[in-house]
């Protein structure tokens, strides 16, 4: 929820980058320009939900109940919402609950395993800038299959969540998860925020998109992370955690269409 909630203050964020560079608030017409700046960096979905007032977070209590439901359930789950708020952030939710609970199943191989793996250093650049993602030590690139289905598991229990939103028009969304997923918050809760309790501190990221390593693709990672705390309850964000909540980043491989499957089409 502290992840969603992130994405109603990317605004705010702007506002006081301005004030911190200017040493004053922006005017009408600045935060019109701030506006824009905010759809450019995080598109159209950004945009929509950083113009919003932030109200009480309903929408993303709404969404993670839901999931959590069906993950500890079993039974299938659905949202009715006429709000497309609620739809867009449903699809966040399991973006990115999808994609640590992959990079909670890499910490679990990578465990005693390490020399199978293949991996390079995080650049300098990244590992020396103070608002960087990653403390300066023990972090490192890990090369990984684009779609990372070999880490799921063989033996698996489905369940299928849904959202239906009835507004302007009729839309549904609808995953296949893994009850499996649970275990991923289960982690989160005990850790205050990391995908895995195997790695003596360090976390585990199957994506580290859009972090630039200069390696000309998505990778996994592992480091010890630089965090914010998230609440009085001691819950944490990592930077890339703030980076993928913020950003329209919801993709796991870049799929390259072959010569034969653009004859196809």
């Amino acid at each position: 929820m502290s992840l969603l909630s992130l994405r109603r203050r990317a605004l705010e964020f702007g506002e006081s980058i301005f004030l911190e560079q200017h040493g004053r608030k922006p005017d009408e017409a600045e935060k019109r320009v701030l506006v824009d700046q905010v759809q450019r960096d995080l598109g159209s979905r950004g945009r929509l939900l950083a113009t919003k007032a932030p109200g009480f977070f309903t929408d993303e209590a709404l969404v993670y109940l839901a999931v959590e439901h069906a993950l500890s359930t079993g039974r299938e789950t659905i949202v009715l919402t006429c709000d497309a708020d609620v739809e867009e952030q449903f699809f966040k939710l399991l973006w990115l609950i999808n994609t640590h609970y992959r990079g909670h199943l890499l910490a679990n191989q990578f465990v005693g395993h390490e020399l199978d793996f293949e991996t390079y250093p995080v650049p300098d650049e990244l590992v020396d800038d103070v608002r960087g993602a990653f403390e300066p030590h023990d972090a490192f690139i890990i090369e990984r299959h684009p779609d990372m289905i070999e880490l799921l598991p063989r033996d698996y229990h489905f369940v299928g969540i849904s959202c239906l939103n009835a507004g302007t028009y009729f839309t549904q969304l609808s995953f296949g998860a893994e009850r499996e997923m649970i275990e991923v918050l289960r982690v989160k809760d005990k850790t205050g925020g990391y995908s895995t309790d195997r790695l003596g501190g360090r976390n585990m990221y199957a994506s580290i998109h859009p972090l630039i390593t200069g390696r000309g693709h998505d990778c996994a990672a592992v480091g010890f992370d630089r965090r914010k705390n998230v609440g009085p309850k001691g819950a944490s964000v990592s930077m890339i955690d703030f980076a993928q909540a913020l950003s329209p980043v919801e993709q796991l491989a870049h799929i390259v269409p072959t010569p034969e499957a653009e004859m196809d089409r």
